[in-house]
Parts: C-alpha cells; structure tokens; sequence
C-alpha cells in the first residue's frame, strides 16, 4: 500500500476514533449533570469540546452546567459559541 493511502487510512481511524470519544465523553457529561454532579459533568464537556471543537450541543450542555454551578460568565460564553456554531438552533 502506497504510503499516501496508508495516512490516509490512520487519519480515517483517527476521526473516527476522536468521534466516539467525544461522544462518550458527551454521554458521560450527560449522566453526570443528570445525577447532580455539575463539576465531574464540566469536565466530561470539556473533553468532548477539546476532542470536537464544534459541537454545538456540548457548549450548550455545558452553559447549564455552569449556571448549576453559578459560573455565568462561563455559562454565557458557552452560549455564545453555540450560536456561533449553530446559529439556527
């Protein structure tokens, strides 16, 4: 196999791999702020964030949280960039 479709194929597993982690990570964030626990929840956005820098829903997700935590400047910054990533919604 040529070496540029080998990076290529590395680079696919990657993606895909960042995807599901982030999706973990969103569910886990999910669970966590269901169950009341808003600082382990933040945590688990972040990640999800720092694995998919566009996801719109985890900034949202994570604006609650901060606002269950009292943090509003973080929570309106979060919202801000939601918008800025899905303005429709």
């Amino acid at each position: 196999m040529p070496e540029t479709q080998s990076r290529e194929k590395l680079d696919q597993y990657n993606a895909a791999v960042n995807q599901l982690q982030a999706s973990d990570s969103f569910e886990e964030g999910t669970a966590l702020a269901v169950s009341g626990d808003y600082e382990g929840a933040a945590k688990a956005y972040d990640r999800s964030i720092n694995l998919r820098p566009d996801n719109a829903k985890a900034y949202f997700n994570r604006s609650v949280v901060y606002i269950y935590l009292g943090d509003y400047t973080r929570a309106t910054s979060d919202l801000d960039r939601a918008m800025a990533i899905r303005p429709a919604n």
